[in-house]
C-alpha cells in the first residue's frame, strides 16, 4: 500500500522562517524577550496578510544577534 502525500499543515512555517516559539528557541531567549525585541524594533518580523501570524526570517534573526556581538577575538 503506497502512502498518500502528506498535506502541509497550515501551522508549518515556510522554509527559512520561524514562528515566535521557534525564533525564541533559535536565539536561546525567552518568548517574552523576543516579543519585547520585536516591539522595540530590534528584531524585524513579517506579518503575512497583515494578520496575527508572525514569522521571523532566520537571516533577520542572525543579523539582529550580530549587533549584540561585542568584539571579535583574534
Amino acid at each position: 500500500m503506497s502512502a498518500l502525500p502528506r498535506k502541509r499543515d497550515v501551522r508549518e512555517e515556510p522554509p527559512g522562517y520561524l514562528r515566535p516559539p521557534g525564533g525564541a528557541r533559535y536565539l536561546n531567549v525567552s518568548l517574552r524577550t523576543l516579543r519585547n525585541w520585536t516591539r522595540a524594533g530590534v528584531v524585524p518580523c513579517i506579518r503575512p496578510g497583515g494578520g496575527r501570524v508572525v514569522l521571523y526570517a532566520r537571516s533577520d534573526l542572525d543579523r539582529a544577534m550580530a549587533r549584540f556581538r561585542e568584539g571579535v577575538v583574534p
